[in-house]
């Protein structure tokens, strides 16, 4: 099997080619996982993230019943040690996404977000209604053994299809179509993750 930039094969080409998506597993080493998932826990108990809202710009609001996480930004100037991997992945993924389907993506935006027990984020799309540049998006995951049984799974959506199902176990990353329709069940243990999108503009 050619082996792409990093972790992207001619597979997970074809998957993002026929269905819109690719998943990535054990996408950095183990070293690198968790080293990103302490930076991230350490980050979040500071207890300095925010709730999550929906929309955008001035019709941004925050919405209990539709999505409970909590949120930091992320800085791409950051120059924290543990981070420098992940960094490092989104800039060839973007670069394999331009150059395999010429998808103009420009730059991109990625914050740390924690889904506290029993919350969730219902079926929507991240292209926002009133315009967005976001293309294509992706989210790298930070659970050791977590089993389906503990809920936060990303599903994916074509119409009434279920096209996938994602355990959000460290080290997967799932990168897909900003416009693809998707949704995170109830989790029930703190979920974590890095979350952003690649801007077409």
């Amino acid at each position: 099997m050619e082996q792409l930039n990093h972790a992207i094969t001619e597979d997970h080409l074809l998957q993002f080619e026929q269905d819109g998506f690719m998943l990535f597993k054990n996408v950095l080493n183990d070293d690198e996982n968790l080293a990103i998932a302490s930076f991230v826990k350490k980050q979040h108990e500071k207890g300095q993230w925010s709730k999550a809202q929906i929309g955008k710009g001035a019709d941004s609001m925050v919405n209990w019943e539709q999505r409970g996480d909590f949120i930091e930004w992320l800085d791409p100037e950051n120059s924290n040690i543990a981070i420098q991997p992940y960094w490092r992945l989104l800039a060839q993924i973007q670069l394999t996404l331009n150059r395999h389907f010429y998808l103009g993506l420009n730059f991109f935006e990625s914050h740390m977000a924690c889904y506290p027990e029993g919350t969730f984020y219902k079926r929507h799309s991240d292209q926002h209604k009133n315009g967005s540049t976001r293309k294509v998006s992706f989210v790298y995951y930070l659970n050791e053994n977590w089993i389906e049984r503990n809920g936060g799974l990303l599903k994916i959506f074509d119409e009434d299809e279920t096209k996938a199902t994602i355990i959000p176990l460290i080290g997967h990353c799932i990168v897909f179509l900003s416009d693809l329709e998707h949704e995170v069940t109830i989790s029930q243990l703190p979920r974590y993750s890095i979350t952003g999108w690649f801007h077409q503009k």
